[in-house]
């Protein structure tokens, strides 16, 4: 008897799960705003990722957030970069006492990722990240379109248009970013981009097309600010990227559902925009330097490729470490990137 009473429960919670999604899910399509509060505890958690950084760049073995690591990750994670790989981590950022800063009734979403450019310098690098106009060929299909609007000395305005395909909702966004370059010596650069104006576009491309008020949209993107630091070493350069976004709250009931899928949208941005950079390094120097007829010499392309052995072999890992630890689902080899492309805003 008690089997016959779980065999009609199953189905009844089921139901009931059925239902109360449906009872949710309009509220993932109504606008929703951004408040005052959420804005601040933004604001103040990106005074706290920034102080952070800066006291990161002042240490010289520490430019990099992985060199922060314990010594058995460092090991892993270089191994995994010399090998072609991506190296991806979620961050959150803490106050003066260690404790995580709140963001109330918002989604927030911060991550880190590195990846090895072989053979390349550091002006290759920043030649491509700072080709601003191009951005829409680079990393197309999700920026429609980018302009830089103005330019002073290493600070520029840019305009982009984004385009994000997600199971639930499809939506396109005008953003504007100051994005300031430091190159801070021959081996080190910073490239920071803060997010000045996000409007959500309706009807994108269409004769009724318009733009929502800021902050009272969709909420899919409220803010959207990015950190690239790169460091010159023995045959390339490694490059680190932060991406911290900002979001409407999750639904009570839907949160089992989307939070484990916002996590692997937010890896594999971080992947792609890693991914579609060095792609676009390596073609550029493939461009200025094409190989000889004839020759069998393999050359790196980016997605689905190794690195070239020679290049690869002399990229530095720390010496007097212990082997790497087994295998992380934070690592990501090259030949299992997406072939998709990701906004490096």
């Amino acid at each position: 008897m008690p089997r016959a009473r779980r065999r009609i429960r199953s189905p009844l919670r089921i139901l009931l799960l059925i239902a109360l999604l449906l009872a949710a899910l309009p509220t993932i399509i109504i606008a929703a705003d951004l408040q005052e509060d959420t804005a601040r505890a933004y604001d103040r958690y990106i005074r706290a990722v920034e102080a952070r950084m800066a006291r990161e760049e002042k240490l010289p073995d520490r430019f990099l957030h992985i060199e922060s690591l314990p010594p058995a990750s460092q090991r892993a994670i270089w191994l995994t970069l010399k090998d072609g790989g991506v190296w991806l981590n979620p961050m959150q950022a803490t106050d003066e006492n260690g404790n995580p800063i709140p963001v109330p009734h918002a989604t927030l979403i911060h991550w880190t990722g590195d990846i090895f450019f072989p053979g390349a310098s550091l002006d290759q690098v920043l030649g491509v990240l700072q080709d601003f106009d191009q951005f829409q060929n680079i990393y197309k299909p999700e920026i429609v379109r980018s302009q830089v609007l103005s330019h002073s000395d290493e600070t520029y305005r840019v305009s982009f248009r984004l385009h994000k395909d997600t199971p639930w909702v499809n939506p396109t966004f005008h953003v504007d970013s100051t994005v300031s370059v430091a190159r801070l010596d021959a081996n080190h650069a910073r490239i920071c981009s803060v997010s000045t104006r996000i409007a959500q576009v309706e009807h994108a491309g269409k004769p009724d097309e318009h733009e929502d008020s800021p902050g009272h949209d969709g909420g899919y993107l409220w803010r959207f600010d990015t950190y690239w630091r790169l460091e010159a070493r023995s045959g390339g350069v490694v490059g680190e990227w932060e991406a911290v976004t900002l979001s409407r709250d999750i639904p009570f009931l839907l949160r089992w559902l989307v939070r484990p899928f916002v996590a692997r949208l937010a890896r594999q941005t971080i992947r792609d925009e890693l991914v579609a950079t060095r792609a676009e390094v390596e073609r550029r120097e493939h461009a200025r330097n094409p190989m000889p007829q004839g020759s069998n010499q393999v050359l790196p392309t980016g997605r689905g490729s190794r690195a070239s052995s020679g290049l690869a072999a002399s990229f530095p890992i720390p010496s007097g470490l212990p082997p790497p630890p087994g295998a992380s689902s934070a690592f990501s080899s090259r030949s299992s990137a997406s072939s998709r492309r990701a906004s490096p805003l």
